[in-house]
């Protein structure tokens, strides 16, 4: 009919500021230091929107918040969230090509994880 047009394009506008928003709750725990939730939301909103235009920067901040996240925990839980770390890495690898905006800082964030690993067992 006349209206599915303006229906569909009211549904997409609504949809682009669910999308929008988020995004800025994920940004706002980011900053907020509060990592684990960053993680979850990031997460979640990937899942909810799957084509969301910022979808490389929410798995970077996925990635880069679990590596904050793990880095400042108890000494018991740092081997298990690190390791949480790698898998994260390994999804963005996946998911993104080496030309991505974030690919050399997960790179980085892979070695840094690797080396605290590789120590925590050590000292085990």
């Amino acid at each position: 009919s006349e209206y599915t047009d303006k229906c569909n394009n009211h549904i997409d506008a609504l949809r682009d500021k669910l999308q929008q928003k988020e995004y800025a709750m994920v940004i706002q725990y980011y900053r907020m230091g509060e990592f684990r939730a960053a993680v979850t939301s990031a997460r979640n909103a990937v899942k909810m929107y799957p084509d969301i235009d910022a979808r490389e920067e929410l798995d970077w901040i996925t990635v880069d918040a679990q590596y904050q996240f793990a880095r400042n925990s108890i000494q018991s839980k740092r081997l298990e969230r690190m390791e949480e770390v790698l898998q994260n890495i390994e999804d963005y690898l996946y998911n993104h090509s080496k030309g991505s905006d974030h690919f050399e800082r997960v790179i980085e964030l892979k070695n840094k994880a690797t080396e605290i690993i590789n120590e925590i067992k050590r000292i085990s």
